[in-house]
């Protein structure tokens, strides 16, 4: 590429991140969650998760209207249901979720993997960080985003590792330097993921 004759090191931002605007937008649960599902966790839950208005951001109530934001109807949910409840409720949602951040790397990686010299495989996680990153569930519980894919950041370096050059730096990028956020690093490496600081 331009950039690559002309010795530029390029840098690859983001592969993964939970937020509900530009990565794993809400308009999936209106494309992808079949209406049996929504009308079961409604009925289950007496919350009903919103549609994507695309003239407000998900974060933003209309004003006027006293409608739960997608971060708060979710919120509401798991005040009220467990999340073994909500998987069972939910299965084909969550399962599209993760496809298609799996996906999404995959089609990065095949499109740009060989001209990019370093990648923030994961965006802004350690707030949604809870113990151990590896669950097995298919969703996150995430105080900003309501719902993000099941071991975000852990899926995501798994994926990167198997699809993009072994030469290319994989990294973490978030704004939280805190306990959380080595409590994460740590987890990652012990559960075999590459992560590079020190190339």
């Amino acid at each position: 590429s331009y950039m690559k004759t002309r010795g530029v090191r390029v840098h690859g931002h983001p592969l993964a991140w939970g937020n509900v605007e530009w990565h794993l937008p809400s308009w999936l649960w209106d494309s992808y969650c079949p209406a049996s599902e929504k009308f079961a966790l409604e009925q289950a839950s007496g919350v009903a998760i919103p549609g994507h208005d695309l003239r407000f951001p998900m974060g933003v109530k209309e004003k006027g209207r006293d409608d739960f934001t997608w971060p708060e109807a979710w919120k509401a949910v798991f005040e009220r249901l467990s999340e073994d409840e909500v998987s069972a409720l939910c299965p084909t949602f969550f399962a599209k979720m993760n496809e298609l951040v799996d996906r999404r790397i995959r089609d990065i990686a095949a499109a740009y993997g060989d001209r990019v010299d370093s990648w923030d495989v994961c965006n802004e996680a350690s707030l949604d960080f809870h113990g151990q990153p590896v669950t097995g569930r298919p969703f996150q519980v995430s105080p900003r985003f309501g719902v993000t894919a099941g071991d975000l950041c852990y899926r995501a370096f798994k994926t990167a590792e198997e699809v993009l050059p072994t030469k290319a730096w994989y990294n973490i990028n978030d704004y939280q330097m805190d306990e959380n956020y080595v409590a994460q690093v740590k987890d990652l490496l012990a559960n075999g993921c590459r992560i590079d600081w020190d190339r």
